[in-house]
């Protein structure tokens, strides 16, 4: 729009000039963004000295307090500034729909979280960047906004269409409308570079099979190309649309909602007392980040509460398909440890609990050694238990314990019990004999009000053939169950 009113005249025609220019713009920059990061952080600083040379001669402009009626230049002005105060907006439009059009203006707080990957230190870098970054941007909004409140008359604050107000008061204009340009591309770039790399992570954890095609990165330096396609294809659709007004909205409605899953992950992550989550921000505050998130969805319903419900659904629908996927994927998340704290502050209360015969319910410690060896076991016990009681699958590992230590991490597996869907937890001893492994099992399994009170075993077969001493471990180990106060479930005829 503003390299239009440099132009003062249609190149192709004035339905087609801004798309056209726009497109050319994009070009440019999707190439800068696949030569790489560097080629970007290069880019942002020239383009970082444009803006401040056009800021530079806004303010020039500003305090020079020229006054020309023709122009709408009234000097500093408190008339001026009253005027400007309150709001008058255009037929159809209000305070919210403003904010959805300006609201992409200060996007770029995420855009060095981004690019982390080529940062050198971003544990650093990215806190004091985005900080600082938020600080001065509000700053020079904020005087900027002022200052022309105060030197330039209402009606040519509005006739945007014509001529735009800081190119106006500015002390040379072309430096303006090249900040104007420097200030539209930067923001631009730094999407285009951050949005192929989020989705290049985030195929990466398989989490979702149909980003699979966007795993594949090129180059020395790792580039998303097929990211870049994507991010291409949906620019130019949103370019061929033809109206920011019509883009800006949508566009903001979907950076509320990653700003406030963000708000509510630092929340949450603050809230399980997760050991990895340990801000470097001295200021934070959970509740502040909890206030943004809610602040965030209140927002979206505010500026279209038709694209607030189509993104919720979308978000749920995404969870819902991972909940149900259940993909072999650990990113540490803060739900998982949300549910350990649980379980720690339950497993508590339970055992400063008594104990009640109403409440009483088996636990099982099932003796089945591997358990892909004797797995009907289990089988029976979990459909015994239904999931109302605790299953233990106990394996001895026979042998010395410091020669078998290889043996007992692979015992601890737990794959299995997974992949099969057995309820049911696994302990793992190493001991000289199988007696000895038993006793221990039955002194150490379990935890609080989960200690197994049943012991399940199988029935010895082909018995009549056993050695003595085989037969004497076994009836010794019934025994040592009974010493303990268990009762004892023999099962012959399962498997």
């Amino acid at each position: 729009e503003a390299l239009a009113i440099v132009l003062g005249r249609s190149v192709v025609s004035e339905e087609w000039d801004l798309r056209v220019f726009a497109l050319i713009a994009l070009g440019a920059l999707m190439g800068i963004a696949m030569l790489g990061g560097n080629w970007e952080i290069q880019a942002q600083k020239v383009l970082l000295v444009v803006m401040l040379g056009a800021i530079a001669s806004y303010f020039v402009g500003t305090f020079e307090n020229r006054v020309d009626e023709d122009e709408g230049l009234t000097g500093f002005s408190g008339s001026s500034f009253r005027d400007n105060w309150g709001p008058s907006y255009d037929s159809g439009e209000s305070w919210m729909t403003v904010f959805g059009v300006f609201f992409p203006a200060v996007t770029g707080i995420m855009a060095g979280a981004n690019i982390s990957g080529d940062l050198a230190d971003p544990q650093k870098a990215i806190p004091r960047g985005t900080l600082l970054a938020i600080a001065l941007s509000t700053f020079v909004y904020a005087l900027m906004a002022w200052l022309l409140g105060c030197t330039i008359d209402r009606e040519t604050l509005k006739d945007y269409e014509d001529s735009i107000a800081v190119v106006t008061i500015s002390g040379w204009g072309p430096v303006v409308y090249a900040g104007i340009f420097a200030a539209t591309l930067s923001s631009a770039l730094a999407q285009l570079i951050g949005a192929p790399r989020i989705l290049m992570s985030v195929a990466r954890d398989d989490i979702f099979p149909f980003l699979a095609p966007f795993k594949k990165g090129w180059g020395r330096n790792d580039e998303p190309m097929r990211g870049y396609a994507l991010t291409l294809v949906i620019a130019i659709g949103s370019i061929l649309v033809g109206s920011l007004n019509a883009v800006a909205p949508l566009i903001t409605n979907f950076f509320l909602a990653s700003y406030a899953l963000v708000n509510y992950a630092c929340f949450a992550s603050s809230m399980v007392k997760a050991p990895s989550w340990r801000p470097t921000y001295t200021a934070y505050n959970p509740f502040v980040a909890l206030v943004g998130a809610v602040l965030c969805f209140v927002t979206m319903v505010m500026v279209s509460w038709v694209a607030a419900a189509i993104t919720v659904v979308i978000c749920l629908l995404l969870y819902k398909y991972v909940d149900w996927a259940k993909p072999d994927v650990n990113w540490g998340s803060a739900g998982q440890a949300w549910r350990y704290l649980a379980a720690v502050q339950h497993l508590l209360k339970l055992e400063q609990t008594k104990s009640h015969v109403k409440t009483f319910r088996p636990q099982y410690l099932v003796l089945c050694g591997q358990p892909e060896g004797r797995d009907h076991l289990i089988q029976f016990v979990t459909q015994l238990s239904e999931g109302a009681s605790a299953v233990i699958a106990g394996n001895v590992v026979l042998g010395d314990f410091a020669d078998r230590l290889s043996a007992y991490h692979d015992a601890r597996n737990t794959k299995f019990l997974v992949e099969s869907k057995f309820k049911a937890f696994l302990d793992v001893v190493v001991a000289p004999t199988l007696l000895l492994g038993v006793e221990a099992l039955l002194q150490l399994s379990g935890m609080s009000h989960l200690r197994p009170n049943t012991v399940v075993l199988g029935f010895k077969k082909k018995w009549q053939e056993a050695p003595a001493e085989a037969l004497e471990e076994y009836v010794k180990v019934i025994q040592a169950c009974f010493g303990m106060g268990m009762g004892v479930v023999v099962l012959r005829g399962v498997g």
